[in-house]
Order: structure tokens, then sequence, then C-alpha cells
């Protein structure tokens, strides 16, 4: 989830900084109540269609250290700003070698507005075309996401704020 109401990358465009962003952690109680944050959230863009599409990233794993281990753990050959494709690169290897995956509907980690690699790029076409060369460079093959075998759905889904382009 992106805190605003559009995604960052367009939000920018218009003006949106730290100060916007913190004017909208201030306009709901969050603190109190964490959910109130998909009331000034949008659905990010690499989560493409939502939670039942392929998930392209995800900033928050629940895994056994001796799993992560034998998968390899993070490839430190990701040099590039904000740790390049790592992030997916491991999602990707994750799903490829899980029989399930499990999705708490309902929750997420929100991306707050920091100058990211790409979310708040200035050029973005460039800064994409370096990771994706990085990517190939270390895994030799294109980023694709990939579809997990199997998903199990846990939980309630609320209605979300969705940006349609």
């Amino acid at each position: 989830m992106h805190i605003g109401l559009k995604p960052q990358k367009f939000l920018m465009q218009e003006g949106y900084n730290q100060i916007e962003e913190d004017k909208l952690f201030d306009s709901v109680n969050w603190k109190i109540n964490g959910y109130k944050l998909f009331d000034i959230s949008c659905v990010a863009p690499s989560s493409f269609e939502g939670y039942f599409s392929v998930i392209g990233e995800s900033n928050c794993y629940l895994i056994k250290k001796n799993s992560f281990i034998s998968l390899g753990g993070y490839n430190e050959g990701f040099v590039s700003k904000g740790g390049g494709y790592e992030n997916s690169c491991f999602l990707n290897t994750v799903k490829l070698n899980s029989d399930l995956i499990y999705s708490l509907m309902g929750e997420a980690t929100f991306h707050q507005f920091h100058g990211g690699a790409i979310t708040n790029s200035t050029n973005r076409k460039h800064d994409l075309k370096v990771l994706h060369e990085e990517y190939f460079r270390i895994v030799c093959k294109k980023y694709i996401p990939f579809p997990p075998k199997h998903v199990f759905y846990f939980g309630v889904l609320n209605e979300l704020n969705c940006y349609e382009e």
C-alpha cells in the first residue's frame, strides 16, 4: 500500500512530498487504530490488481530461518539504489520453492514517501532499465513476478481504496 490516495509516482507530479504525507497521517488516528492507514492509502502498483493478483513485491515475510538459509537468503549481488529487485527476486524464489503461500487479508505494509529508488524517481524509465539490467546480470533471465503454486487467503478483506490510471 502507498500512503496517499494515488500511487506516489503520480502524486509527486502534483507536488506531493513529506509535508503533505505528514498531513495525511495527522488526519487519521492511526496510532490508536492502525487500520485507519487504509483510509489514507491506495494499492501499490507492484500489487497490480490488488490482493488476488500476482504480487511482485512484499516487505513482510514470515519464514523459518532454516528455510531462509536453504533458499540462499538475500542476494548481496543486488547493489542498485534501494537494493534493486532483490526484494522481488527473493519473493520469486520463495514462491518457486513453496507449495503454499499464506496471504493475510486486510493486512498490509505501508510505503511512505522517502525519495525511494523507483517509487519517487524523477527518471523512472532510466532507473527501471538499470534495475532490469542488474536483475538479468544476476539471475540470467528477465524479471517477471511469478505466481505462487497455491495461496491460502486468511482473514477478512475490507473495501480498499484502489486508484485506476
